[in-house]
Formats: C-alpha cells, structure tokens, sequence
C-alpha cells in the first residue's frame, strides 16, 4: 500500500500523507485548479478512533474519490468523524454535501456563516458591481468581477448539524482539545485552530507561503486590513511547532512569512497613501494602476481575469482601510465616482 508518512498519491493529483504522530495528523490534498496552486491541502486530526477533518476540499469528482480514498486509508470511520471549516469558498467546503454525514458535527465560524448567507441575499451581486463601477472600473469589467462572487448559500448547508463557533470555543478529538482562534483577514470570519500540546495550527488561507492571501471585499465588513494584521501579530507570538496551511507545500519558517506579511501590508498602505498624497481626486481604479503587483500590469486586459478580481478586490480593501483610518477621505463628484484625497 505504501508508506503513509512518505505520502500516497491517490487519484489523479491527490495525496494522502501522515505529517504528525500521537496525536496523528494525515495531509489531504485534494486536486484544485486554480491561479496559484493545484489543490487544497486539508486535515484529519485523529486520536482515539476520533477524527475531526479541517475542510473538505472543491466540488469536483476527483476530489470526491481523493477525499473518500484518503478517509479510508487512515481508518476514520463516518460515526466518529467531525468537521471543521475554516472558511466558506469553495475550495474549503465543495464536497461538504457529499462528504460529511447528516449527524456528525460540522463546525462553521458564526461570523463566516453569516456574511455568507448575505451574499447569498438578492441584490448582493449587485452591491458588488455597484462597488466597482463607483471606483472607476468599466461596467463591462465590473461585471466579470461581480460573478466571481460565488459561494455557497445556506442550502449548502441544509440537512447537516451545524455547529457555529466562534474564537475561543474548543473541540474536543479524543484526548485533545483544538481551541478555535481569530484569523480574520482573508475572510471577515476566517478560523483556525490550535492544539496546545503539540503546537499543531491549523490555519486555512490565512498564512501562505506561495501568494500573500486575498483580504476580503464586503459591504458589510469593515476594518478588515486592520483585522488581518492585528490577527497575524497574534499568531506570530504563539507557539507553534507547525503551520498546517492549505495551498502549496508545508514549510517550517512560518513566523518569518508571518512577519513578512504584516510588512508587505504596511508597506502598500503607506504605498497607497502617497499616491493619493501626489494625486487628489484619484479614482480607485487609478490606484489599482499605480500598485506595483508581482504580475505584470502592463496589459492589464491580458491578465488572468479571476487574478485581476483579486487585486482590484485587495486595492479597494487598502484604500478602505486609509479612509478607516482616517489617513485619506474619500468623497463623491458628480458622476458618483469615489474620489481619493488626504486627510
């Protein structure tokens, strides 16, 4: 069968790996085409005869058989296995329908659950759009960005035993205890957890190593930069052994790339404020133009239209953020366009 701490690929671009032992932790990772990566790496946290799963992986048939091939091989019996999801894309919650039986608990963020069954609310794909056109953005292209807004509403939901947590809650998996911990940001409601013991952090999108998490862009949501930052400075003084992240491959430097990210923010914000400084009465998408990403803006019609979504998305959560502050205003001419200026 092979050796399950070397990993074993199973499916076509699944593995099934065993990362940690007493208590034994198993790598999942489900196939997921997408901008940066391939799959998503989630979680079988087991002691006991117990296991609790930390997201279930995109919608697809292959990750189906990924997922159920994987639940095998480590023995995790349907009766004795939970749920945990630490945010709600797709990629994290897909197979939810498919995989997690009606009576076992599936723990979702109180705060996640909620902003998602508002976007699942009529009109909110029009809020969006409404958004992006009043920061400049052509309405043609405004609505390519407003159709990425797509997850998955309650009814993805109906039928299972929910159960809503919030940071600080704890869950218990045999002899263990995960404590829920705040990693807003990348969602307004995004959590992780933590095993004390064994230092085990198990941290969905909220820390990577191959592309600096998109921050989210709701009507509702507000303070999410300062949200992001303040949770990556309290995860940076854990204590943690290792950084179960859910894109590209595990790496032990997880407190470098967390500092790293609090700096790269910083760094765009007062990036962002001296360019409205140089240039009052800027449009949003004027500063989308003006921040240096690492793709090449250049022909930026060229570029991947789901990566373009994410920095005009990131963009409008920064200047959001200065105006929060009160480090630029933002004001309305007489087209209804939002204007940038210095405090």
């Amino acid at each position: 069968m092979g050796d399950l701490h070397e990993g074993i690929p199973i499916g076509n671009g699944g593995l099934c790996q065993q990362i940690h032992n007493a208590p034994d932790v198993y790598l999942i990772r489900v196939p997921y085409p997408n901008i940066t990566t391939d799959s998503t790496n989630c979680y079988a946290f087991c002691d006991e005869g117990e296991c609790l799963v930390v997201d279930t992986g995109a919608p697809s048939e292959e990750g189906l058989a990924v997922f159920s091939e994987a639940l095998k091989l480590i023995g995790a019996t349907p009766e004795r296995t939970s749920f945990f999801l630490t945010h709600l894309h797709k990629d994290h919650t897909g197979l939810v329908e498919r995989v997690v039986p009606s009576e076992r608990p599936l723990y979702i963020g109180k705060r996640d659950f909620q902003l998602n069954e508002e976007r699942a609310a009529p009109g909110f794909k029009k809020r969006i759009f409404d958004r992006f056109v009043a920061e400049g953005i052509p309405e043609e292209e405004a609505s390519v960005y407003a159709s990425f807004e797509d997850y998955e509403g309650k009814e993805h939901f109906e039928g299972k035993n929910v159960h809503l947590v919030e940071p600080g809650n704890a869950i218990r998996v045999g002899g263990y205890t995960l404590r829920v911990v705040d990693t807003a940001g990348h969602t307004s409601g995004h959590l992780s957890l933590y095993e004390p013991r064994s230092g085990l952090f198990f941290g969905g999108d909220h820390i990577l190593f191959v592309v600096s998490p998109v921050l989210e862009l709701h009507p509702s949501a507000s303070g999410v930069m300062d949200s992001y930052l303040r949770t990556l400075r309290a995860v940076a003084d854990m204590d943690i052994s290792l950084l179960c992240h859910s894109h590209g491959p595990l790496l032990p430097e997880w407190r470098e790339r967390t500092l790293h990210l609090v700096g790269h923010h910083e760094k765009r914000l007062a990036e962002v404020k001296g360019y409205v400084g140089e240039h009052p009465g800027i449009t949003g998408e004027q500063v989308v133009k003006s921040i240096k990403f690492s793709v090449d803006t250049s022909d930026w019609m060229a570029v991947n239209p789901a990566l373009r979504w994410c920095i005009v998305s990131e963009s409008f959560v920064i200047l959001d953020c200065l105006v929060e502050r009160g480090e630029i205003v933002r004001r309305i001419d007489e087209r209804g366009l939002f204007r940038y200026y210095s405090a």
